[in-house]
């Protein structure tokens, strides 16, 4: 009775993609195509289960041969990419022609599937054993069904055909990546969100916790590829490097991880793509770089009226914007207006000195936390959708102008506004102020958002009691 094994199916579709360009006459040879391999997850067997997905990680390997029997690749590492239900590979580069693929398997840390060769004790098991003829055209696509057998614990490469599998699978190039802020006399860890791109191509993006990460990719030892590391409240770093030289450095000086000190910094992120603006002022603010989060670094230079602008080219969604320097903790006033202006997210945690933040006529974020600023006094977010800000339980906040976000404010934010003014009115802090909530371009005016009843009794008797100027004054 025959031992019936499962296996896994993969079929090959090997696209060659012939580029073709201006010919000045009908004898100009044709260029190199391109071969794609397409592998598609199909039933496994008569047993009605479905062949499993490939091991993390797994890279392809292929040898290939042309009719006179000349090495084309000889095992060949191909990287695969997932892509919903298929699994795609980098392209390899064929000249028009006929080819014997020879050697297909499939490994990462070992080998997981292999195409058993014809005469193989295996080779009953596919349908088409290797070695498998193709041929790729002059503008033509030609398609390959590969099947291939799971290498299990007890298979050996004699049962494929093969007197070993000469592959050797190098883990993915990785360094150790050690995040640190400044917290007084000493330094923490931070979490952070690291990319690496080659050229415009994000290869590797994950939030990293706070501690010791490894980075891990596929990548090539020299080719140079580009380090950013972005937080909320934090300069944005960026570091060109090739992985020889990284490594080769942290060996001669002796350490296990590349460690960054990140300066604390405002922080926002753009809700446009065409460019950034803001007001800003303070005692003094000769000592402050901007990085526009598009490579462009440079120092803050104000223009009428303490105003900052810049432009992008569009080529991100959205950009992250750090302002950083020694007279960061001397900014006392911030403002933003308009489509520049509007913000996906803004952190204002090393802002000690802030006092007055206005956002007017352009898109605010979700949240805006003023828990870290003890000096706030005056807040103004006006016709920008905003949702909600955070104060300070203890906070003594003179004006909060909330006017035109209508229907967009949360009643629990505006509860938390409420109930932190009535406790400073109460308590002698803040003795008498401003809360402007009234809805803008709406007939009759009303409050932007129903507060809970108990917000509301304490909203009247900041009225009422405690003379505040309250807008709208009915409710």
């Amino acid at each position: 009775m025959k031992k019936i094994y499962g296996f896994f199916c993969l079929t090959l579709v090997a696209c060659a993609v012939l580029l073709s360009s201006c010919q000045e006459d009908e004898k100009s040879p044709a260029k190199p195509g391109t071969v794609r391999f397409t592998l598609r997850q199909k039933a496994a067997g008569t047993n009605g289960r479905i062949a499993q997905g490939l091991p993390e990680g797994a890279r392809l390997y292929v040898s290939v041969e042309n009719t006179a029997g000349e090495q084309i690749y000889n095992l060949k590492e191909v990287t695969l990419v997932s892509m919903g239900d298929y699994v795609i590979s980098e392209p390899l580069a064929f000249n028009t022609g006929d080819y014997v693929l020879t050697e297909f398997m499939v490994a990462n840390e070992q080998v997981s599937y292999v195409t058993p060769r014809e005469g193989s004790p295996l080779a009953q098991w596919v349908d088409d054993p290797l070695p498998i003829a193709f041929s790729v055209q002059d503008n033509t696509i030609a398609g390959l069904d590969v099947q291939v057998l799971p290498f299990e614990d007890d298979h050996t490469p004699q049962d494929f055909g093969y007197i070993g599998f000469d592959i050797v699978v190098a883990p993915y190039p990785y360094f150790n990546l050690s995040v640190f802020a400044p917290t007084g006399d000493a330094f923490k860890f931070i979490p952070v969100h690291a990319y690496i791109l080659e050229r415009d191509d994000t290869i590797y993006s994950e939030v990293l916790p706070a501690g010791t990460n490894k980075i891990a990719f596929v990548g090539d030892m020299q080719t140079i590829y580009r380090l950013v590391l972005e937080q909320p409240g934090y300069s944005r770093y960026v570091m060109y490097f090739s992985l020889s030289t990284l490594l080769d450095g942290l060996a001669s000086l002796g350490k296990r991880a590349l460690d960054v000190t990140l300066q604390p910094a405002l922080t926002f992120v753009t809700w446009s793509n065409r460019g950034a603006a803001f007001r800003f002022y303070g005692s003094s603010t000769d000592e402050l770089t901007v990085d526009w989060g598009d490579g462009t670094v440079e120092p803050l230079q104000p223009q009428l009226e303490n105003y900052a602008e810049h432009e992008y080219d569009g080529s991100q969604e959205h950009y992250f914007v750090s302002v950083y320097g020694n007279d960061l903790s001397n900014i006392d006033e911030l403002g933003f207006a308009y489509d520049f202006g509007s913000l996906d997210e803004i952190t204002l945690d090393h802002l000690p000195a802030l006092k007055k933040f206005e956002l007017g006529f352009a898109q605010a974020p979700p949240v805006v936390d003023f828990t870290h600023n003890p000096q706030i006094d005056d807040i103004q977010l006006i016709v920008a959708n905003a949702r909600a800000i955070v104060l300070a339980e203890d906070a003594t906040v003179g004006q909060i102008l909330l006017m035109g976000n209508n229907n967009t404010f949360l009643q629990s934010s505006l509860d938390h506004v409420i109930d932190v003014s009535y406790r400073a009115a109460v308590e002698g802090r803040q003795p008498v102020g401003t809360l402007g909530l009234v809805t803008l371009y709406m007939a009759p005016p009303r409050l932007i958002v129903t507060p809970s009843p108990e917000a509301l009794e304490k909203l009247r008797a900041l009225r009422d009691v405690y003379g505040w100027n309250i807008s709208p004054d009915e409710f």
